[in-house]
């Protein structure tokens, strides 16, 4: 039996001037800048991605 797993995503959709830095710590360990437009790359999950286009596409209209 595979032990429980939980993962937390937050998405943001911000237009921003200049890029921030951004700090990893222990509630946040990574973080990415990522078009919805652009195609996933092999280190983001496409359910990830998944859900990013449709917080565009819901914030859109």
């Amino acid at each position: 039996m595979n032990p429980e797993r939980r993962e937390l995503l937050a998405i943001y959709t911000v237009r921003l001037h200049v890029v921030p830095r951004l700090t990893v710590n222990d509630e946040a360990l990574d973080f990415r800048w990522w078009p919805p437009s652009e195609p996933v790359g092999e280190d983001m999950s496409p359910l990830d991605a998944e859900i990013a286009r449709r917080v565009v596409r819901s914030s859109v209209t």
